[in-house]
């Protein structure tokens, strides 16, 4: 009778007692993967805002050299652009429509 009862009991405790052991495990191997998610997200976050910092950084730089090229197209198109021809002739090329005619004159 001692042995049918105690050898299931000590089967039956240390069965118990290695489940509690493999459930501790996993729940720590549990909240260590929670803790790498929570600073990944963190560290989401703030790539996120220093990325929408930087995208704020390139636009205004971006509208300033559009402003520059509006410029220097400007300025390009409204200088005389003179080439002389194989026949020894000056022309004057690109800026026409900005210089008063020499009929006008």
């Amino acid at each position: 009778m001692i042995i049918t009862f105690w050898l299931p009991m000590t089967l039956v405790l240390f069965l118990a007692g290695l489940e509690f052991y493999r459930y501790g495990r996993q729940y720590r191997q549990t909240q260590s993967l929670r803790n790498e998610l929570l600073e990944t997200r963190e560290e989401l976050h703030r790539r996120e805002a220093v990325h929408s910092l930087n995208q704020t950084h390139w636009e205004q730089t971006e509208e300033k050299l559009r402003c520059f090229l509006e410029l220097m197209d400007t300025l390009i198109n409204t200088i005389a652009n003179r080439s002389i021809s194989r026949m020894g002739r000056v022309s004057t090329r690109g800026a026409t429509r900005y210089l008063p005619s020499k009929s006008s004159a």
